[in-house]
């Protein structure tokens, strides 16, 4: 009678996990519907607005270069494009069984990080081993790597407090495999997206219920190492003194060293309210480095004014603070995490990029999310907002 009682209970545990996760992972009916439509429509309009953006300011480059203006949209469509093709693909499956695939997800990555010290598959630009490439087609595998930390971070907080309030069985173990990807970043070197990276874990980690003192403890350890990285750096020394000589440091910046963020205040302020118009961007002509890439927001400012460019700050500002809403109206704890770290990823990214064109951080080489030219950023950017988009589907309905 005993087994029996205990045969009974199990089997009605077992009914009642099924249900839970078919509650959780089965579409429902008219579940497209359910997408959340603004969250929907501020995408769709800071996707159309950066193709727009990315034409008007690579055309005059694009046209002494390749003898075509529209030679960097293209590219950017094409990217685009597959973007779509792979968050609607992404969108068939139901986002808690993603979690099935952090492991895979992480270790292709890994590969692809590797990858760029390989010859003949590595495409080394500037000095730097960022990129690999297959004939025309190169990828940044960087990219593929913020989503994959930020999915394996998600499945680890979803098995519950009792592992992650624990700094050897929790924390540690999260800080070790983002040091791994740190220190192959470091390696490349781009020290910008190592820091990023540890960023948008310690966002994560706090968010996922960590012990602030544990957080506060590895933060407290990670500072001298990434002092000396910087002030072992030439460059990395540079650009911070530059930064910090700007804001009314104690020498003099040289014309040279403050050109870019010159350059990027001239953009800005002569677009006044309304912007030049779009197109007429004067600093696009040589005078703006990368504007097509980290000062595309500079361009924003100058042909559109401050009207376009805190449009398109409200519009991240909107994306975020959709996201959040999204984690909070989901009951699965690995979707709820994974919402959590892809709005942190981009909105993260978002206020590095803006804060950096206005000369409240130091230059750095980061791209604005799904307005700045490059096919590898904005691909997993799609796709990842794709994934947010499927997980708004299983809301509460009281929370929406």
């Amino acid at each position: 009678m005993r087994s029996n009682a205990r045969y009974n209970a199990w089997v009605n545990r077992r009914a009642n996990a099924r249900d839970l996760d078919a509650a959780t992972t089965e579409p429902r009916a008219h579940s497209l519907r359910r997408i959340d439509s603004s969250l929907l429509v501020a995408f769709a309009a800071l996707l159309g607005a950066g193709l727009v953006m990315v034409y008007s300011a690579s055309a005059p480059m694009s046209n002494d270069l390749t003898g075509h203006s529209a030679h960097y949209l293209y590219r950017q469509l094409w990217a685009a494009v597959l973007g779509l093709l792979g968050g609607w693909a992404v969108m068939q499956i139901p986002p808690k069984r993603l979690a099935r695939h952090a492991n895979k997800v992480l270790i292709a990555a890994l590969v692809l990080m590797l990858c760029v010290y390989v010859p003949f598959i590595s495409k080394p630009a500037g000095g730097f081993r960022r990129w690999i490439g297959f004939g025309p087609f190169t990828f940044q595998p960087i990219e593929l790597a913020k989503f994959a930390v930020v999915l394996y971070v998600a499945r680890f907080l979803s098995r519950g407090d009792r592992h992650i309030r624990s700094l050897t069985r929790g924390v540690l173990p999260t800080m070790m495999v983002t040091l791994l990807f740190v220190t192959l970043l470091i390696l490349q070197p781009d020290f910008g997206s190592g820091a990023l990276i540890c960023m948008i874990v310690f966002v994560m980690l706090l968010i996922g219920g960590a012990r602030i003192i544990h957080l506060a403890l590895l933060g407290s350890l990670a500072a001298f190492p990434a002092y000396v990285l910087i002030v072992s750096n030439p460059y990395r020394m540079g650009r911070v003194m530059t930064f910090l000589n700007l804001i009314g440091g104690p020498t003099k910046t040289t014309e040279d060293a403050s050109y870019q963020i010159s350059q990027s205040y001239n953009a800005l302020t002569s677009g006044e309210l309304f912007g030049v118009g779009p197109g007429r961007s004067n600093l696009k002509q040589y005078y703006l480095p990368e504007t097509h890439t980290d000062f595309i927001f500079s361009i924003v400012g100058e042909e559109l004014g401050f009207i376009g460019a805190a449009g398109i700050i409200l519009l991240f500002f909107w994306i975020v603070a959709r996201g959040f809403r999204i984690a909070m109206g989901i009951d699965d704890r690995f979707c709820k995490m994974l919402a959590c770290g892809i709005t942190v990823s981009i909105g993260l990214q978002a206020f590095v990029n803006i804060a950096m064109t206005l000369g409240l951080l130091p230059t750095k080489g980061f791209t604005l999310p799904l307005l700045s030219y490059g096919g590898s950023s904005l691909m997993v950017s799609v796709i990842q907002i794709c994934i947010l988009l499927n997980i708004s589907r299983y809301m509460r309905r009281r929370a929406r």
